[in-house]
């Protein structure tokens, strides 16, 4: 079926997954064909295979439509380990401090530097539960009707359809310009997670007609 003409052409998508993703339940077991974009939410990992319109994760609530999608990254990481190890630092200073303090023999310097490392241990933590849920649920961009959302080590960020400007490539990586900030959102993806340069490319073009098509549903273009 065709779009009305006041909207972007995104008949390239896939409304439904490929035949090729056909899941088997179980041993013997007939082979089921899914029925939902996202094959799971990028919010709290449910699975939303068998999910039907209106779409919705029935779990945290995220509201996708037929042609959503989600690009995951495949490339391995050494995890979270280092943050780990700067929390026992900074605990390790902050509890000799803490000697000190009761023992009496902390001097204003001392309590200072309590501070400091009270501080910093937990901005350590906060940090690395951030990290987990990260590697929990897996660093992505999806689209979807609110925007394009991005998952990376460092942050999550939504990006409204309205202030996506492109999808730039440099060396020092692939990021989103945005129209409405001078700051730019890194894409979390490597190369790992597409074939060659051209998958690239033709994920640049996706951006541009999710943007058009969900702009368009709303009357802003």
């Amino acid at each position: 079926m065709k779009l009305p003409a006041s909207r972007a052409d995104v008949s390239f998508l896939p409304r439904t997954p490929p035949a090729s993703e056909l899941i088997e339940e179980g041993e013997g077991a007939l082979e089921q064909l899914p029925t939902s974009p996202i094959g799971r939410c990028p919010f709290c990992a449910y699975d939303l295979r068998y999910c039907k319109e209106p779409f919705r994760c029935p779990e945290c609530g995220f509201d996708y439509d037929e042609i959503s999608r989600a690009w995951w990254d495949t490339e391995k990481h050494s995890g979270y380990a280092q943050y780990w190890l700067m929390i026992l630092i900074v605990l390790g200073i902050a509890g000799a401090m803490i000697v000190r303090v009761v023992l009496q023999t902390a001097r204003l310097l001392h309590v200072g530097l309590l501070g400091m490392a009270v501080g910093g241990a937990a901005w350590v933590v906060f940090e690395a539960f951030r990290l987990r849920r990260t590697h929990r649920l897996g660093r992505c961009i999806v689209a979807c009707p609110q925007g394009l959302f991005v998952r990376s080590d460092r942050y999550e960020d939504w990006v409204p359809w309205s202030a996506f400007g492109d999808l730039v490539f440099s060396k020092m990586g692939f990021y989103v310009r945005r129209l409405d900030s001078e700051q730019t959102v890194d894409i979390p993806m490597s190369f790992e997670a597409f074939e060659d340069e051209d998958d690239w490319v033709a994920l640049r073009d996706e951006l541009h007609q999710f943007r058009a098509y969900y702009l368009s549903r709303t009357g802003t273009v």
